[in-house]
């Protein structure tokens, strides 16, 4: 296995709470916050933002001028996890480019982001799980803790792991999923931050993946 990662540091933590609590009234309002924050344009694989942490932002138009509601969800991944294939390091040697190649300068080559070859899914879920305790402590107990497969089913894959929010008329969840950006190709881990209706029940550990490759 193969491992980037970039935990979230408290100023960071401290920016996405407060950008949940904002009324995404319109792009403008997002893009002001992420002024305020000394986020910078752009990033790696079209990124809205580039945190000052050095962690994207995703998507593309997140915090674009638009319409009243464009703005439905943001995703800050700060881990990803790659199942090296057994050809990748000796097409490497040979000159090939891999998905090992990829993998390694997938967050723009930021000297920040630590890329470890030989750690593997143990670390990847401290890390999920150190960011998941920046959040508790800034809004307490996680209003839903899950994992999904649950180990109830015949399903074999190592678990991801969620922990979700309420905040109004939004939810910020810290979980795991199949990297959307790069097609499922690697794992990853983020921060996500959407509307979620006031009052309504939370998801299933299903639609929490779902909610994070969307």
């Amino acid at each position: 296995m193969a491992l980037l990662l970039r935990g979230l540091d408290d100023r960071t933590a401290d920016q996405l709470v407060a950008l949940a609590g904002l009324a995404w009234a319109d792009g403008e309002t997002i893009h002001a916050a992420a002024e305020a924050f000394g986020w910078t344009p752009g990033g790696p694989h079209d990124a809205a933002y580039l945190t000052t942490g050095g962690h994207p932002v995703y998507p593309l138009d997140f915090g674009a001028p638009g319409p009243v509601g464009a703005d439905t969800a943001c995703l800050v991944p700060f881990a990803y996890l790659y199942e090296a294939s057994a050809d990748d390091v000796p097409d490497e040697l040979l000159g090939l480019r891999t998905d090992l190649t990829w993998f390694r300068g997938y967050a723009g080559h930021d000297a920040r982001w630590r890329y470890d070859r030989t750690a593997g899914r143990g670390l990847f879920d401290e890390t999920c799980h150190a960011v998941t305790e920046l959040f508790v402590d800034r809004l307490g107990p996680a209003d839903l803790t899950a994992r999904f497969p649950d180990g109830t089913s015949d399903d074999e894959r190592p678990p991801w792991h969620y922990a979700a929010w309420r905040l109004r008329d939004k939810m910020l969840l810290v979980g795991q999923a199949a990297d959307p950006v790069a097609d499922g190709t690697f794992e990853y881990a983020a921060v996500r931050i959407g509307r979620y209706p006031t009052g309504a029940r939370l998801p299933s550990p299903d639609d929490l993946w779902l909610l994070m490759e969307g």
